[in-house]
């Protein structure tokens, strides 16, 4: 509630069912949310759940978001509840193990450029959710046109190997958003039962945590003055 403003256009990209979907509609309640699920069993729940809730102010795009307009092949998993975000573009150690769980499908891929453009979005975009399994590096190349005009608040799943795959590395976040504060959001629970935040540095031992973005404060030129 602190990131998010009541008129902020929020995207929630690799929404699945809706969970952040109808979280972030709630806060930006005089915005609008775009939801981004490119596989249609979690697409129909998502607008299930919204409409369940009552939520009215949420577009739902039926697309994966990528580096380049296409169609890629997705490997969906169909072995039941509790698996369904595993599904991805980019492959997972989940579909490694359990190759017999996925059901490959041809989906729609577009750049976030050219879909924010098609939209007719009005407003700041204040808020951006990426987690695409280890696609999110790709996501934000198709999109960095948008992210670097808005300057939003970014929450990020990411990974070392899965960015490793990619050709990147944590370092790559920070040569991309320099205009950002990066941390690490480490998991809460017994060990650790505090919201922690520590500042992303680019020789990180192998992990798997959500990054959070915030836009640096401005900085006075005092060139300006002599």
């Amino acid at each position: 509630p602190r990131l998010i403003s009541d008129d902020d256009v929020v995207l929630d990209i690799g929404a699945n069912v809706g969970l952040h979907t109808v979280a972030f509609a709630r806060a930006a309640s005089r915005g609008r949310v775009i939801a981004f699920e490119p596989v249609a069993e979690m697409a129909e729940r998502l607008s299930e759940n919204c409409a369940l809730n009552g939520i009215g102010n949420v577009t739902l795009v039926p697309c994966a978001l990528g580096a380049a307009n296409d169609v890629a092949e997705m490997q969906v998993n169909v072995a039941g509840a509790g698996m369904e975000g595993t599904s991805s573009l980019a492959g997972t150690v989940h579909m490694e193990a359990n190759p017999g769980h996925y059901q490959n499908r041809q989906v729609p891929v577009r750049r976030l450029d050219d879909v924010i453009a098609s939209l007719g979005i009005e407003g700041r975009i204040g808020f951006v959710k990426i987690d695409t399994e280890g696609f999110e590096s790709y996501v934000i190349e198709g999109g960095f046109e948008t992210l670097n005009r808005h300057k939003p608040v970014m929450i990020i799943e990411a990974h070392s190997r899965r960015l490793e795959k990619a050709g990147k590395s944590f370092q790559w976040y920070l040569d991309t958003f320099p205009d950002h504060h990066i941390f690490i959001v480490y998991a809460t629970g017994r060990a650790n039962p505090y919201l922690r935040l520590t500042p992303l540095k680019a020789d990180q031992p192998e992990i798997a945590v959500n990054l959070l973005l915030v836009p640096k404060t401005r900085s006075f030129d005092l060139a300006k003055i002599g």
